[in-house]
């Protein structure tokens, strides 16, 4: 038989186990959304159920306050991040609208001095710097793991904060940190899988 401070040992290694179990996107998932709490801030006063009319004006405004730049000839919005990181960044973005309103925001961060040649500039060193950032300007849930999409490179990861989530994923030539904002209220859950590790 087993002594009392045995079976207090052996109860408390089993506890520690199922505390440090990473949590499934799945429950992440059914969890946040439970709360009933709605997160709609994506950055610089874009939110979900943003209307079209707005979004335009408002990216007008912060062209004319010099942070928000058209892309090329695209309609796609540029902002340059000089300092935030160890190199300087571009943020490329757009959002889907659904009925005229924002239910999701794609865009890219990349280096811009990012060559094929010179892997400190690789998306994947660029992730690493971007996911603690992330969960500074985004209070809540650290990001999880899960699996990632064959066209892209390295891990994929995955934030949920009501009904607010940020996808982060690499580009397949390691150019570009793909993001993916979405309103679960709107927009299915549908990662490409999961592998129940956190950061």
């Amino acid at each position: 038989m087993r002594s009392l401070p045995n079976l207090l040992a052996l109860f408390a290694a089993i506890l520690a186990a199922n505390c440090s179990r990473p949590e499934s996107y799945k429950a992440v998932v059914e969890e946040e959304l439970a709360k009933g709490v709605c997160y709609d801030s994506i950055f610089h006063g874009l939110h979900f159920n943003m209307s079209s009319d707005q979004f335009y004006e408002h990216s007008f405004q912060m062209n004319q306050h010099g942070i928000f730049f058209q892309h090329g000839g695209s309609q796609e919005i540029k902002i340059d991040f000089k300092e935030e990181f160890k190199s300087p960044v571009e943020f490329v973005f757009y959002p889907n609208f659904e009925d005229e309103v924002i239910v999701e925001l794609k865009g890219s961060f990349y280096y811009t001095l990012w060559n094929g040649f010179n892997k400190e500039y690789f998306a994947q060193n660029l992730q690493l710097e971007l996911i603690p950032k992330l969960e500074r300007w985004y209070e809540g849930r650290p990001f999880i793991k899960i699996s990632s999409a064959p066209s892209s490179i390295g891990d994929t990861y995955v934030k949920v904060d009501g009904n607010r989530q940020i996808k982060l994923s690499n580009s397949f030539d390691n150019h570009k940190v793909e993001i993916l904002f979405s309103d679960l209220n709107k927009v299915q859950s549908t990662p490409i899988g999961q592998t129940g590790e956190s950061n």
